[in-house]
């Protein structure tokens, strides 16, 4: 199989984002980048140099909708929903002329993706919200503990954490544990567009990023590879309370990327 470098690993996910986009106009489905992928938009126009992914944030509503529906010939949707071998609470899109080699404990084949992130309304009372977030970021941090490739584990303490906390949750499956914390995020399903929400799903401090519905998903458009895709027009409220000055680069030694894997095209061909 031939490999994918790094520039044409974002080639290839660019190309997912722009048929999602396309997808997602067609059948009026709303969602916005996120993460550091909304952030290369507004500080780069595009990814962060030294970054090897894509992000998409959807609210519940147009996330199920999107895995009820969407299907393709190149690009299919994986999740819990249509592949019981799937270890995370979100989905992703990729390209099945391509797959992965993942230095992790749980290798699910997949190939070159975007993530597909839900968000979540919240409760509105507080002693509620935070016992949910207890919960939520409880079960967020094992599956992540159980998942991360042994080689991102940086320094003494939290190899000696993260190998504790396996160790501890090691009779828990790891699916078990996945679908519980989507039913946790899902238990406010029929809260109003007006409410809080929060990427429930996959946050170590979901209270950190929880905006007004309105705050993600009233939404325009910005440049991203010369292309356009949604952002949130209050963009500059959730930056901040993911990175504080996201204006600001970075020391060096921050500048790498967060994944651990190889990508290779299935026919050399390609």
């Amino acid at each position: 199989m031939q490999q994918i470098e790094l520039e044409e690993l974002k080639k290839i996910q660019l190309n997912i984002l722009k048929f999602f986009h396309e997808y997602c106009e067609k059948n009026d489905l709303i969602y916005v980048l996120g993460w550091g992928t909304l952030l290369g938009a507004i500080r780069h126009n595009g990814f962060i140099p030294w970054d090897d992914d894509i992000d998409i944030l959807m609210p519940r509503k147009d996330y199920e909708k999107f895995l009820n529906s969407y299907g393709g010939d190149y690009y299919n949707v994986v999740s819990r929903r249509n592949r019981l071998s799937y270890h995370l609470p979100f989905a992703k899109v990729i390209d099945c002329r391509t797959t992965l080699k993942e230095d992790s404990p749980l290798c699910d084949e997949i190939g070159v993706y975007i993530d597909i992130f839900p968000m979540d309304f919240v409760p509105g009372n507080k002693q509620e919200r935070l016992r949910l977030f207890k919960k939520t970021s409880w079960l967020f941090r094992v599956i992540d503990y159980k998942t991360v490739s042994k080689k991102l584990e940086k320094g003494f303490k939290q190899k000696i954490l993260h190998a504790a906390v396996r160790l501890l949750t090691k009779p828990l499956s790891i699916y078990h544990l996945i679908d519980k914390l989507d039913r946790l995020a899902r238990c406010n399903d029929g809260q109003k567009e007006w409410g809080d929400i929060s990427c429930v799903v996959w946050d170590k401090r979901p209270e950190k990023r929880m905006l007004p519905y309105k705050s993600y998903f009233e939404r325009e458009k910005h440049v991203f590879e010369k292309e356009e895709f949604y952002t949130p027009r209050e963009y500059d409220l959730y930056l901040t309370a993911l990175y504080g000055d996201y204006m600001t680069l970075p020391p060096l030694d921050k500048r790498c990327s967060h994944h651990a894997f190889k990508a290779f095209w299935k026919n050399s061909l390609q």
